[in-house]
């Protein structure tokens, strides 16, 4: 079985679990030739008139200018680029292909993908969202049996944040905000601007004024990111070496905006995923967990052993093609660890109407001697050093969020139970 990811920031095309194609969805057109890619993307700075970047977002006719040998329109570069990409796997009608789709496409361009889909040959038996596949990838919190979750996603031009909802074994789609100010191509050239500003500062070259040089920047600054580590980034220019350094905290900072953007269209969940694709832009996995909700990142086989582990359910009969917004949840055994807050201590007491005790003379917080009603309230247990607080009934019981299942606990968390409220603190020995 073939699985085609065409999200635009990395289109990856698998089977089975080999990966066989991972490029950006980007075009080049000249009189002469139509290149995708990567290599594309390393000519788009130094040819930006022939740069395209749009046509797996835009889905459609639109015109392509200038147009170039056998391409007009948009949905010839999405047809090109598709063909080029099955060809890599020697793929044929008779193949079986799911298709993961960004989770804010339309119906109207998800017709149109399929027609072009079925003209370059392509066996797509399904389209699978792709924000309910993140979640039934994302091995969420055991005892979290009914919840909400959000996906987070992001294309070239767009965050996307999917709500699913979790009944028993069975994710399903609620709805989906497309975050513009979060496109991976708006964080780049942020990124892009902060490392032009150093260079000038530091070297006094200003590669933004000679294409060679910007090319350059462009290709240095995505290997970084790609890569995951490293901070140094060196142009050529004039028979010499020119070099600085920034930090990946630095283009977090930068991306604070962006961040914050996509995180205010994070409504009322239990627990986040994040893809991937959004895990590796640097410091956005850590903006995520800054709203204290247990935060899974998921590798880049995810998605796909997702589609595999539903692969009955995806394909059906077979007798038409189908699109998928409900599968089966994948759970894990631990429930996904809360990130600890800056600074974040270990809490020693627990504070009721002002009178602190130890934790371990409250496994239940209604023992608590200031506790005025009777319990079961909430668990309180210290186990491999870490202090763990759950849900001891049905009652509404809120920290950051209902506690529906056993989750570490920080110096400075409240809790809240029956109207009475509980902190947990931090005590010198």
């Amino acid at each position: 079985m073939l699985i085609l990811d065409f999200n635009d920031s990395e289109i990856t095309l698998w089977r089975d679990d080999a990966l066989l194609y991972r490029a950006p969805g980007v075009a080049h057109v000249d009189d002469a030739q139509v290149l995708f890619g990567d290599e594309a993307a390393q000519r788009s700075r130094l040819y930006p008139g022939q740069s395209h970047d749009q046509f797996w977002r835009r889905l459609n006719a639109e015109a392509v200018a200038p147009p170039g040998p056998t391409v007009a329109n948009q949905a010839d570069l999405v047809y090109l680029h598709l063909k080029a990409i099955l060809d890599v796997a020697n793929a044929d009608a008779a193949e079986d292909l799911v298709a993961l789709a960004p989770g804010a496409i339309t119906g109207e361009r998800l017709s149109l993908f399929l027609g072009i889909a079925r003209e370059v040959g392509a066996g797509v038996r399904a389209v699978v969202d792709g924000g309910v596949t993140g979640a039934a990838a994302g091995a969420l919190p055991a005892g979290l049996e009914d919840c909400t979750c959000a996906v987070v996603d992001v294309t070239r031009h767009g965050g996307v944040v999917s709500t699913i909802d979790v009944a028993g074994a069975e994710v399903r789609r609620r709805n989906v905000v497309e975050v513009v100010e979060a496109g991976v191509g708006t964080i780049f050239e942020g990124w892009i601007a902060l490392a032009a500003d150093r260079f000038v500062t530091e070297t006094r070259l200003d590669p933004l004024r000679i294409a060679a040089t910007e090319q350059q920047l462009f290709d240095r600054l995505g290997e970084l990111i790609a890569a995951g580590e490293g901070t140094r980034i060196e142009l050529d220019h004039d028979d010499g070496l020119r070099r600085v350094d920034i930090s990946r905290e630095a283009l977090a900072h930068k991306a604070t905006r962006n961040y914050d953007a996509l995180a205010a269209a994070i409504g009322a969940v239990d627990a986040i995923a994040v893809t991937h694709r959004a895990a590796r832009l640097p410091g956005l996995a850590e903006r995520m967990k800054q709203l204290e909700l247990p935060v899974t990142e998921l590798p880049e086989d995810a998605l796909g052993q997702a589609v595999r582990d539903n692969a009955e359910r995806i394909l059906g009969d077979g007798a038409a093609v189908r699109y998928v917004t409900a599968l089966a949840a994948r759970r894990g055994t631990e429930p996904a660890r809360r990130a600890a807050p800056a600074g974040g201590r270990l809490p020693t007491h627990l504070v009721c109407a002002g009178i602190a005790v130890p934790i371990g003379h409250c496994p239940d917080a209604s023992d608590h001697p200031a506790c005025a009603a009777q319990g079961p309230a909430f668990d309180i247990r210290v186990e491999d050093t870490q202090v763990h607080i759950s849900p001891a009934s049905d009652d509404a019981t809120t920290v950051d969020g209902p506690l529906r299942a056993e989750r570490p606990a920080w110096a400075g968390d409240t809790v809240l139970w029956q109207g009475i409220e509980f902190r947990l603190v931090a005590v010198e020995q």
